[in-house]
């Protein structure tokens, strides 16, 4: 799925379009993430990006993940 960000992500991940891969579903460890580093404030605090994908484009990657999964008779209780 093609997916639109409502801004600009840093570079290397700074790309007009991103695709979702909803086929290739993985188990991640939430300890295991690191959000991406924007650099140091002017008190040498890290500062990170804050950024989440809108409730309309995230109820589309639900439902090209339940196709993948050969669910896609659920896709109405979305």
């Amino acid at each position: 799925m093609r997916l639109r960000l409502s801004r600009k992500l840093p570079h290397p991940w700074n790309s007009e379009e991103h695709w979702v891969k909803a086929d290739m579903i993985g188990t991640v460890s939430y300890e295991r993430l690191s959000p991406i580093k924007l650099g140091r404030d002017q008190y040498g605090n890290r500062k990170y990006l804050n950024f989440q994908i809108d409730p309309e484009g995230l109820k589309e990657i639900r439902k090209c993940v339940l196709i993948a999964l050969g669910m896609e008779d659920l896709t109405w209780s979305l």
